[in-house]
């Protein structure tokens, strides 16, 4: 194995001197990085297929779950998952409430990406809702965004690489 790292990186410094890259990138508040297309949220009384339906016509894995308009839940394609059982005709009629990930980990616009990189692979979430100060959902960010993210602040480096991997000099059978 290490010796197929050693000829990826050999491979990388033959194209050029391997870089070093700023951390001031994941030092950013996420404000600037988030989506400006405002989350759209259901209380935790709303039921599966409502939240099914949201998730599908926004294009996301998770909506945040609110009481009173505050950040309570998150429900995610994992519960879907998880939770559904062998009914699926009652689980899409379930409450939220009784299905979802109650007190969810949340991030602020001002939380650095760094500490949602952390938060993300510290709990094992795909998805953290963003609260403002009364702690209602403003956005939800995904692996994804995180991603574009970090590929955005390295474009030369991560959309002009190869499309595979050096892997060293190819055998042909029989030899």
């Amino acid at each position: 194995m290490s010796e197929h790292i050693d000829e990826e990186l050999n491979a990388v410094n033959k194209q050029g001197e391997m870089k070093q890259y700023d951390p001031v990138i994941f030092e950013q508040e996420i404000k600037g990085h988030c989506s400006k297309a405002q989350v759209v949220s259901l209380d935790e009384g709303a039921t599966v297929q409502e939240a099914m339906k949201n998730m599908k016509d926004q294009k996301i894995g998770a909506v945040p779950i609110t009481r009173d308009g505050k950040l309570v839940g998150i429900f995610t394609e994992q519960d879907v998952v998880q939770k559904c059982g062998d009914d699926m005709a009652a689980f899409w009629q379930t409450s939220l409430k009784d299905v979802m990930t109650s007190n969810p980990v949340s991030l602020t616009y001002s939380d650095s990406i760094a500490h949602v990189l952390n938060k993300m692979q510290l709990e094992e979430c795909r998805h953290i809702p963003v609260v403002d100060d009364n702690n209602q959902p403003v956005n939800l960010l995904s692996v994804r965004d995180v991603l574009l993210i970090l590929i955005e602040s390295f474009p030369e480096d991560l959309l002009h690489l190869p499309v595979e991997p050096y892997r060293g000099e190819r055998k042909q059978d029989g030899e």
